[in-house]
């Protein structure tokens, strides 16, 4: 399959979203959505999706990291300009007018700059949308279920190597460390959240931190 197949797939079902309320854009501001979306694992990004193309926008340390791993976008990197600045000349230059955002993820300080941005056509309207990614996220293409089938498979590889580690004596920590160990091995990524590895009483912590404690 074409690496850049499902990215692009997902951003035509949101893109037809997006035109079907009316919109001429929408703003995603969720860095977990924004991979889903785009395939970029970077720590700062925008993305504008459209009808008739997909935007992404990110500064200059991420120039490089961009342009391996973005899908189906194209990519706009700042450099001496604040994001603001480029946003500002891109909603400009295709004069939208309505545009849609992340009502769940976007901060009212940077909601209040973004409303001061002029559009080709005069004021922008900002629409809130609620979980537009997040539904589609929920219904998993085949690229996702041949991750879920791999990381499933790593993941009963590293139990059952980590069972053989369980002795006396044995602390918390010990056992974390040796289990992202074989999780690197398998090459995972890392997990999906912090995990849980608690000996004794302390197992009734419901998100409780490895320690020192030993089995």
């Amino acid at each position: 399959m074409n690496a850049s197949a499902p990215y692009e797939a997902r951003q035509k079902k949101l893109a037809e979203r997006v035109s079907s309320e009316g919109l001429e854009a929408l703003w995603v501001t969720n860095l977990v959505n924004i991979r889903y979306l785009t395939g970029f694992t970077g720590s700062y990004a925008q993305l504008l999706i459209t009808p008739e193309g997909s935007y992404f926008f990110s500064d200059g340390r991420y120039r490089e990291q961009a342009d391996k791993e973005v899908r189906g976008c194209a990519v706009r990197i700042f450099v001496g300009s604040t994001w603001l600045e480029i946003f500002a000349e891109e909603v400009s230059d295709h004069g939208w007018k309505t545009l849609g955002i992340e009502a769940a993820h976007l901060n009212v300080s940077t909601f209040e700059e973004i409303k001061k941005l002029p559009s080709g056509k005069g004021s922008v309207d900002w629409r809130p949308t609620v979980s537009w990614v997040e539904e589609l996220r929920v219904i998993k293409d085949e690229s996702e279920k041949e991750t879920l089938r791999r990381s499933s498979q790593v993941v009963d590889r590293v139990f059952a190597a980590l069972i053989q580690e369980l002795e006396e004596g044995v602390s918390e920590r010990e056992i974390l460390r040796k289990m992202m160990n074989l999780l690197w091995e398998e090459g995972a990524s890392g997990p999906s959240f912090d995990p849980i590895v608690l000996f004794g009483a302390r197992s009734s912590l419901p998100h409780g931190k490895p320690g020192d404690a030993k089995l």
